[in-house]
C-alpha cells in the first residue's frame, strides 16, 4: 500500500489593497476616484498624489467629452413663453 501525503488546505488569498498612503487614499476619496483606477507611478508602484490627480483629471475629460450643453432659449420666450413673438418690417 503506497502511502500518499496529506494536502494542507491551501489559505484563502486576501483582496490586495493598493500601495498608497493615507493622504493619498483621503484626497482619492474627496475626489472620488477609485484607487484601483490609478496606475502607481512611485517606487514599487506605489500611487502617489499625482497620480490620483491625473485619474480624477481624465476621469473629468471623459465625462465632459459626452455632456451636451444645455438648449439655450430664444431671449423672447424668456421673457413671454408661449407667447409668439410678432415679425417687425422695416
Amino acid at each position: 500500500m503506497a502511502i500518499t501525503p496529506i494536502q494542507q488546505p491551501s489559505k484563502p488569498t486576501k483582496p490586495t489593497k493598493p500601495y498608497a498612503t493615507p493622504a493619498v487614499r483621503k484626497l482619492a476619496d474627496q475626489l472620488s476616484v477609485p484607487l484601483d483606477a490609478c496606475t502607481g507611478t512611485g517606487v514599487g508602484g506605489r500611487i502617489r498624489l499625482a497620480d490620483v490627480r491625473n485619474a480624477s483629471d481624465r476621469r473629468m475629460s471623459a465625462q465632459s467629452a459626452f455632456a451636451t450643453p444645455p438648449p439655450v432659449p430664444h431671449p423672447d420666450d424668456a421673457w413671454f413663453p408661449g407667447v409668439p413673438t410678432p415679425k417687425i418690417e422695416s
